[in-house]
């Protein structure tokens, strides 16, 4: 990661993205944002996944990935109201509420639509 400082970059972490889905596919980063803490979310293109990182570039886990719906993903953006844009190569995107989408776990996900409640990620 390399932060314009002025007139100067500065290298602040490297992220090999060595955890995923599927370790044994190489990391494939394809796009980034980053949130108001100063946390960062990396596209994994080749793992269809979003990996949050913590602002030192410390891995935190996998918010979302092809288990929520994610398919050849190519972009991801952040807007002021929290919602997550993610799009795929397709033209579909994606749209998760990301304080949600942050502190639930997929399997969580998975059984609220399951059970029938409202919350879902992708609409």
């Amino acid at each position: 990661m390399v932060v314009n400082k002025g007139l100067t970059f500065t290298k602040r972490f490297s992220y090999h993205g060595s955890i995923g889905n599927n370790p044994s596919k190489t990391f494939s980063p394809i796009d980034l944002c980053a949130d108001s803490d100063g946390n960062f979310l990396i596209i994994d293109s080749n793992d269809d996944s979003v990996h949050l990182l913590d602002p030192e570039g410390k891995f935190v886990r996998i918010i979302m990935s092809k288990e929520d719906g994610l398919c050849q993903v190519t972009c991801i953006a952040m807007d002021t109201a929290g919602w997550l844009w993610i799009g795929e190569k397709s033209g579909q995107m994606h749209f998760a509420n990301y304080r949600y989408v942050k502190t639930t776990t997929r399997e969580k996900r998975r059984l609220e639509t399951i059970e029938g409640n409202n919350q879902r990620v992708n609409f």
